[in-house]
């Protein structure tokens, strides 16, 4: 997967934002073709793992449900259906 990075950003920080977790940093590193004391000097792209397969792959097997879509999705339906009501007391 590629990302953008900030200025100033090091594979730590990449690993924890992107991937969950700092001991991808050497992945990284080696993805890129740069050592683990890198730090981006200007905004640029970097390829990190795509962990967010592995981690519902993960979740799924052990049993936990998936509810943040429902739950968005019935947010909205609720935030229409309150918009609905105060047109109705408009007209």
């Amino acid at each position: 997967m590629i990302v953008e990075v900030v200025s100033g950003q090091s594979l730590p920080d990449v690993a924890l934002q992107f991937c969950g977790d700092v001991d991808r940093v050497v992945e990284i590193a080696e993805l890129n073709g740069l050592g683990v004391d890198f730090v981006a000097e200007s905004s640029m792209e970097l390829v990190v793992p795509d962990v967010r397969n592995a981690m519902r792959s993960r979740i799924e097997a052990s049993g936990a449900e998936f509810c943040t879509g429902e739950v968005e999705q019935t947010t909205r339906e609720r935030d229409n259906e309150t918009e609905r009501q105060q047109d109705n007391e408009y007209l």
